[in-house]
Order: structure tokens, then C-alpha cells, then sequence
């Protein structure tokens, strides 16, 4: 159903169409386990402007397979001729959200990989190597930011991939998985709150910049605040906690109660994550930019001194003479 070339799609029934779309998402992921990009982490050839860049379209990605999940969804009570028109709208929308992107990025991910470490290759100045040391006691507050941000952004790349792709965590029951992914969640709120206290203080904003920046952080703290409650509620009812979620208006399905409430907060922090990258990249390009015009600057004041002095030297020659 998701055929891009070869003949015309055949989109068979839903199930067909959910296969082939876990294959995709599991060709996704796999480029970005420890046998792919995850493999790079300490690599001191790999760019980390690269890394995060990949990552978030990782991100992305993610984002637009949450979507096409949703949109599946509707499928629910469809029958016969409306069910089939419902397959080709569906299929087109993964081929166009998630599978020509995901053609793309593992496209740009192979080409850059296959250029890492290759003979000749210099060490960039933002290896992996030196972005995943942990800052040392005289690091600025702007080194701390970065290092702090490329975490955050990982620990929540993990996240997302488990509770979006990874259905065998959730069970009829509260489980140990579950558990786990409460935890990745505790860590994610931590390192979140370190980087959101440092970073106004790193990276001025403007008052359009601040207000968007501050209506997702509140948006984000909720969330955090909510899953601390839900946690408590599932561990002291590990039997009936994901029921007592359903029957308050949390969930509509018990066995995916922690999934249906979680999916929200995915989508939203990947949304700041996007703002909080691209306001740090600008800031960078913006000193880089104010860098190098003092450069020219200071180039031009030498060679306007150095004609000065050449000047003043002829004068005083033809003084002589």
C-alpha cells in the first residue's frame, strides 16, 4: 500500500497497510541504534551539528508517524467501499508524511556516514567525541547549554521511539516497562529543567521569541506535573491504576492508557525541542556572522593604517629630497 515505484500501490485490507508501516518505522529506528547513528556517539569524526540534525529529523519523523497512526485510527466502523476509499487516503498520506521523508533522511544519513572516518578526513571541531564529555568545572554557561540540550535530545529521541513503536511495553496491567519508561520520563523533566534554567541567560530573546518559548515550557510542566500523579496512581494500584485512568476520562483503552495519555506530550516536546534548536542555531550563525566582521574589520583598519603609513613615508621622502 505504500508502493512508491514498481507498479501502482495494492492496498489490500488495514492490516496489510499496518504491516508495511511497521517496517518502515522499524527501518527507521534501526538506522538509529547502536548499529547506526547510535554507534557514532563517541565518534571523534563524527560532526555533532550532524548528529543532532539527524536526530531531530528522527524526531520528525516520528512525529509524522504519530500522525498517520491517528489517522488509521479512524478506520474504526469502516466497511466495504468506504473502507477501501479510506486505504487510499491513509497509504497516500504515509507515502507523503513519513516514507518519501524517511527515503530522504536515510539517504542523507548513509552519504554523511559513509564519509566519517574516511581517509584524509579531518576531526571536526564538534566531534561527538568532545560534545558527549561532561563539562568540566571552568566550561561556560553556553558549553553547559549545548551539552545539556544534545542530552536532552537523545534521552527523548529513546523515549519517543519506545512509546510510539514498541507495543509490547504496554500491558492489561501496569509492567515493569511501563515503569521504565516513567523513569526515562523522570530523567527527561531533570535534565529538561537544568537546560531551560540556563538557557535565557545563554541565549538572549526577543519578546515574540519569549512568548512562544514560554507557552510550550508551561504546556511541557503540566505534563510533567500530571505524569508524577498518574505514576503515583499506577504504582499504588498496579492491578486497577490504568482502569481508574480510564474510568477519569484519561484513556479510552486500558491496556494503552499510559501510551493515549503520553502521545500528547510526545508531540509537544518535539516541538520545543525544534524551537530550542533553532533559536541556539541562530544565535551561533549570528556571533559566527558578528565574527567575522570584526575579522573584516579589523583587516581593513591594517590595511587603511599600512596605506597611512606608506603615505606619510613618501612625504617625508620627497621632503628630504
Amino acid at each position: 500500500p505504500l508502493r512508491m515505484h514498481g507498479g501502482p500501490p495494492s492496498y489490500g485490507d488495514l492490516n496489510n497497510f499496518h504491516q508495511h508501516l511497521n517496517v518502515l518505522s522499524n527501518q527507521l529506528n534501526v538506522l538509529h541504534e547502536q548499529s547506526g547513528l547510535g554507534g557514532y556517539l563517541q565518534s571523534p569524526f563524527f560532526s555533532r551539528s550532524k548528529f543532532e540534525l539527524f536526530a531531530l529529523q528522527h524526531v520528525q519523523l516520528m512525529v509524522w508517524l504519530q500522525r498517520v497512526q491517528q489517522g488509521a485510527a479512524q478506520a474504526a466502523g469502516k466497511a466495504g467501499p468506504d473502507l477501501q476509499q479510506f486505504l487510499l487516503q491513509i497509504a497516500h498520506a504515509a507515502r507523503v508524511l513519513f516514507f518519501q521523508p524517511l527515503l530522504l533522511h536515510a539517504a542523507q544519513v548513509a552519504q554523511y556516514v559513509r564519509s566519517v572516518g574516511a581517509v584524509g578526513s579531518v576531526e571536526p571541531a564538534d566531534s561527538m567525541q568532545q560534545a558527549m564529555q561532561y563539562p568540566s568545572d571552568s566550561a561556560s554557561d553556553a558549553e553547559r547549554v549545548e551539552w545539556l540540550h544534545l542530552n536532552l535530545l537523545i534521552q527523548f529521541q529513546s523515549l519517543y521511539r519506545d512509546v510510539l513503536c514498541n507495543a509490547a511495553v504496554f500491558e492489561l496491567h501496569y509492567s515493569n516497562a511501563e515503569a521504565g519508561l516513567f523513569q526515562a520520563f523522570s530523567r527527561l523533566e531533570e535534565i529538561y529543567t537544568h537546560l531551560i534554567g540556563r538557557f535565557p541567560a545563554s541565549c538572549p530573546l526577543s519578546e515574540q521569541e519569549q512568548g512562544v518559548l514560554t507557552q510550550l515550557c508551561q504546556k511541557v510542566v503540566k505534563y510533567f506535573q500530571d505524569g508524577k500523579q498518574i505514576k503515583a496512581v499506577l504504582e499504588q494500584n498496579p492491578s486497577q491504576g490504568k482502569a481508574i485512568l480510564v474510568a477519569n476520562g484519561l484513556a479510552s483503552n486500558q491496556q494503552f492508557a499510559v501510551r493515549e495519555w503520553i502521545m500528547p506530550f510526545m508531540s509537544c516536546f518535539a516541538d520545543l525541542l525544534k524551537v530550542l534548536w533553532t533559536l541556539w542555531t541562530q544565535l551561533k550563525r549570528k556571533k559566527q556572522s558578528m565574527a567575522a566582521s570584526r575579522r573584516g574589520i579589523e583587516q581593513l583598519t591594517r590595511l587603511v593604517a599600512r596605506c597611512a603609513l606608506d603615505q606619510q613615508q613618501q612625504q617625508q621622502q620627497q621632503q628630504q629630497q
